[in-house]
């Protein structure tokens, strides 16, 4: 998956915009990128967020806190520090 691949099957720029502000039902966004990568979608179980989340590595982490997206998971960073 690449940010062009989904931007061509969703129309969400993932580069340039903010999700938190841009995407209204993210769910429903994160089902059809999973859908690209593989067979089935996304269900919001608690087995399925853990396997998405284990792939978030500190230099991601670092790389949205840097970029000024998701001013909620800033507020959620600092808070935590």
């Amino acid at each position: 998956l690449t940010q062009e691949n989904i931007f061509q099957s969703t129309n969400v720029n993932l580069a340039t915009s903010d999700p938190e502000t841009h995407i209204y039902h993210p769910a429903k966004l994160l089902d059809q990128v999973m859908r690209l990568g593989r067979a089935g979608g996304y269900d919001k179980s608690t087995g399925e967020v853990s396997s998405i989340v284990s792939y978030i590595t500190k230099e991601d982490i670092r790389a949205l806190l840097d970029s000024g997206k998701c001013a909620s998971f800033a507020e959620f960073h600092r808070a935590l520090a």
